[in-house]
């Protein structure tokens, strides 16, 4: 890995976690938080498993990285059914607005 690469994916994790902390303080409140950071934990999960070498690390360092990764699939499942995306709801969508409730897309 070069210097470059591995400079690239530390600051992505670092910005990653930096996220993280800032929506695990309205994690007990807001659901939405709450998914949020446990999808960017994945995808710094990620960022890290998928670097050159990474396999040659010892099972101590793999295995949790690994579990952490294979959940962001489903806190981003569980994110976007806490989503609402939108200008002011379902109702008020115009053409183009994409609107994610609670039960899915519409």
């Amino acid at each position: 890995m070069s210097t470059l690469e591995a400079a690239l994916r530390g600051g992505a994790v670092v910005l990653l976690l930096l996220r993280i902390v800032r929506l695990a303080q309205n994690a007990r409140s807001d659901q939405l938080s709450r998914y949020s950071a446990l999808m960017l934990m994945g995808i710094a999960a990620y960022i890290v498993e998928s670097a050159p070498g990474f396999g040659a690390r010892g099972l101590g360092w793999r295995i949790p990285i690994h579990v952490v990764n294979s959940g962001a699939a489903a806190a981003a499942a569980r994110n976007e059914r806490a989503t609402i995306v939108g200008h002011g709801g379902y109702d008020s969508a115009g053409a183009g607005d994409v609107v994610v409730c609670h039960g899915g897309l519409r």
